[in-house]
């Protein structure tokens, strides 16, 4: 049973972890076209 929970924990981690990544991956690739069309309108 402590070994079926250890590995449940497991899993949340790497689903937390992928979703985080994800989430940010999708996060700066906006930051990055916002900035890009900031410096187009700068330059």
């Amino acid at each position: 049973m402590e070994k079926k929970n250890k590995v449940l924990i497991l899993l949340l981690v790497i689903l937390f972890l992928v979703g985080a990544a994800v989430y940010f991956s999708d996060f700066f690739k906006v930051m990055l076209g916002v900035t890009g069309n900031a410096v187009k309108v700068v330059g």
